[in-house]
């Protein structure tokens, strides 16, 4: 097994490598994310004081992708 680390600054360039890791046959479900809370808020606009999450794959009528469905 390999095991890989990177810390970006940057949530497009961490959804980049993560969809290049998929795309050269890494599992999804075999990875892992760790993100501040404050920089999930930042890229999700969402109200999170106001928001009722349920847990899927689906975000409306659109399925999840890479580093997005980690998170």
């Amino acid at each position: 097994m390999k095991t890989l680390f990177w810390l970006f600054t940057d949530y497009r360039e961490a959804r980049t490598a993560v969809r290049t890791l998929l795309d050269n046959g890494f599992d999804l479900e075999k990875m892992n994310a760790i993100m501040t809370d404050s920089a999930a808020k930042d890229v999700t606009g969402i109200n999170w004081k106001a928001a009722a999450v349920q847990v899927s794959g689906e975000v409306g009528d659109e399925e999840l992708q890479g580093l997005d469905r980690m998170l």
